[in-house]
C-alpha cells in the first residue's frame, strides 16, 4: 500500500518539483522495488543480497501492485536457462 505521505514501506522524494515515489517489499528473499518512471509508468526490479543480478519489469505497469505482481511471477517462473551443449574432443 502506497501512502501520499510516506509509511512503511513507500517513500517519497522531491525531483525538479515532482515528487517521486517508490515501493520496497521483500519476497522469498528478495528485495522487490517499485518505482515511477518520468512518463508515469510504475517499472519493479528484485535483487538477492547480497551479491546477485537484479530482475527487473522489461515495460511499463500502470500501478506498483502490477508491477511487482509481474517481477513475483518471474521469481516463481522456472527457470529457462539452457545449459550450452557438451563438446566432443
Amino acid at each position: 500500500m502506497l501512502r501520499a505521505k510516506g509509511g512503511i514501506g513507500a517513500k517519497r522524494r522531491a525531483t525538479k518539483g515532482k515528487q517521486k515515489m517508490e515501493r520496497l517489499e521483500l519476497y522469498k528473499g528478495f528485495r522487490l522495488r517499485a518505482y515511477e518512471d518520468w512518463s508515469g509508468q510504475w517499472f519493479a526490479e528484485a535483487r538477492k543480497f547480497p551479491d546477485s543480478d537484479w530482475i527487473a519489469t522489461p515495460s511499463g505497469h500502470p500501478t506498483p501492485e502490477a508491477a511487482i505482481a509481474f517481477v513475483k511471477q518471474m521469481i516463481d517462473s522456472p527457470s529457462t536457462t539452457i545449459k550450452a551443449p557438451k563438446t566432443i574432443q
